[in-house]
C-alpha cells in the first residue's frame, strides 16, 4: 500500500499465510531485496 508523510514516500508491504516459517523466509527475502536495491526498509508490526 502506497503511502506520503512528512515528505517522505513508501509502500507498506504485506505478506500472508498459514506457515510462519515460509513467512519468516519470505520476510527476510523481501527485506533483503528492499536494501538491496537501495531501499531503506523499516520493520513495523502489524496491528494485528
Amino acid at each position: 500500500y502506497p503511502w506520503h508523510k512528512d515528505g517522505k514516500y513508501g509502500t507498506s508491504l504485506v505478506l500472508r499465510g498459514t506457515d510462519p516459517a515460509v513467512l519468516d523466509t519470505a520476510y527476510d527475502a523481501v527485506f533483503a531485496a528492499a536494501a538491496e536495491v537501495g531501499g531503506d526498509p523499516v520493520d513495523e508490526p502489524s496491528e494485528d
